[in-house]
């Protein structure tokens, strides 16, 4: 190695556009391998590094894992099972509309894990909503069998 060049190896020092370096070397081996300067590194850096304060673009219809409408009723749908289960017209929480509603949610969910079997966030909300429907149908066979036998004829639900 001629005497005029020399490197520097264990200093650490502020270079002119503001990145700290800890020393010539890694510029000589950044030349040679091509790097960019300091755009390509500031490029690297934003890409690389994850801060958490980033703010995510808002989602869409095709980010969701279960179609819209697919895990919800419309009110139409609801006023509908009201209207058919309900004691009155705006009954909404008698335990005849409540599981009525759930076995509407409970068909749609199904018949969306069909065609995505590995859609385990969905099949999960299916395992608690009929988690649900079944408290709910144990509650009313428990207050009155006339009302939850005459339901589960309805719905189809046993066999």
């Amino acid at each position: 190695m001629p005497p005029s060049v020399a490197y520097v190896t264990d200093c650490q020092f502020e270079r002119p556009d503001g990145l700290v370096g800890s020393s010539q070397r890694d510029d000589h081996a950044a030349q040679r391998r091509g790097a960019g300067g300091l755009e390509s590194r500031q490029r690297n850096r934003k890409s690389q590094v994850h801060t958490g304060n980033d703010i995510s673009p808002p989602r869409t219809n095709a980010d969701r894992r279960t179609p819209l409408g697919a895990d919800m009723l419309s009110k139409e749908e609801k006023a509908a099972i009201a209207a058919k289960f309900g004691q009155h017209e705006h009954d909404t929480g008698s335990p005849e509309v409540q599981i009525a509603q759930l076995t509407r949610r409970i068909a749609l969910l199904t018949e969306h894990l069909r065609e995505h079997r590995h859609d385990y966030h969905t099949r999960r909300a299916l395992t608690k909503l009929v988690g649900q429907r079944r408290r709910q149908l144990r509650y009313l066979n428990r207050e009155d069998v006339n009302r939850y036998s005459t339901l589960v004829s309805e719905l189809g639900l046993r066999r």
